[in-house]
């Protein structure tokens, strides 16, 4: 399921520190990557569908040309000794658009960006275009938050990803999407997870304790070393976070997107939004339509 990914590039120490997560996607069977920079167009349609493929197609000595295939030719070198395979992509367009489809035209399992930084260009912050990218696309999105120091190096919590998984649910059909892709990744990597069920009230703990048994036996069955369940009260911004920051051996998140209890509105104050501007560790969105191919 998760063969192919595509990871989006801002040329920044951030971006370069993601690819820390390299032998970590290897290890859940991830055999090639599409390292891709966007070369911003302002104006959204304009340019999508200009891409380059070869270098040769562009003036080498164009300054821009000449600025980013170093640094992605670097980028690449990384990904390749984790042993997997490399195709750099160059596109013209605005930002979130432009992964997207580059995204849709490469058929890829999943997008990799930064949930934070710099920004792919000046005028677009990492951080606003996920929040487009999750809007827009069929494609499960996973986002690493960069943390810049005073260096401005990225610091990205990459290693050992797939070590101690939070999965969250409201046991909705876009749920049940998640935790497909939970078990894809559970299934190589035999990780511990964590299920967090967020309640209206602690009053109806009870009636969710079998579907909570059955996502643990699911998970166990695929090879999960141990699989846990909770449920809290709460505001599920708050709780979700919260969480996370008290159980600090947890590696990562995943979830559904436009669940019918954490995100009536995609955009606007759900879960998902806020776990990808706000999540301390990375984030699997996956949305409730998905490319068949996937």
């Amino acid at each position: 399921m998760l063969k192919k990914i595509l990871i989006s590039s801002d040329l920044s120490e951030a971006s370069s520190a993601l690819l820390t997560c390299a032998a970590d996607w290897k290890s859940i069977g991830v055999e090639k990557a599409i390292l891709t920079h966007v070369l911003y167009s302002p104006h959204p349609g304009e340019m999508n569908a200009t891409f380059v493929k070869e270098t040769k197609t562009i003036d080498k000595n164009h300054d821009v040309v000449k600025k980013v295939m170093p640094v992605l030719e670097k980028q690449k070198a990384v990904l390749e000794e984790a042993g997997i395979e490399v195709d750099i992509e160059l596109v013209y367009g605005y930002p979130a658009r432009a992964i997207n489809d580059l995204a849709e035209k490469h058929e890829v399992s999943a997008i990799v960006t930064g949930s934070h930084g710099k920004g792919i260009v000046k005028r677009a912050t990492i951080g606003s275009v996920s929040s487009e990218l999750i809007h827009l696309t069929r494609k499960p999105v996973f986002l690493v938050r960069s943390t810049l120091g005073q260096d401005c190096g990225g610091v990205l919590p990459c290693r050992n990803l797939f070590n101690h998984i939070l999965y969250l649910t409201d046991f909705s059909e876009v749920a049940e999407k998640g935790l497909d892709y939970l078990e894809q990744i559970v299934e190589h990597s035999k990780s511990r997870v964590d299920i967090l069920h967020i309640l209206n009230s602690v009053k109806d703990s009870e009636k969710v304790l079998p579907e909570l048994e059955a996502i643990q036996a699911r998970l166990l069955a695929v090879g999960s070393e141990m699989v846990e369940f909770e449920c809290k009260e709460g505001k599920p911004e708050h709780v979700a976070i919260n969480h996370i920051k008290e159980r600090e051996d947890l590696t990562m998140v995943v979830m559904g997107t436009q669940g019918k209890s954490f995100a009536k509105e995609l955009l606007v104050g759900s879960l998902s939004l806020h776990l990808s501007r706000y999540s301390p560790i990375p984030v699997l969105l996956v949305p409730q339509e998905t490319d068949s191919d996937d």
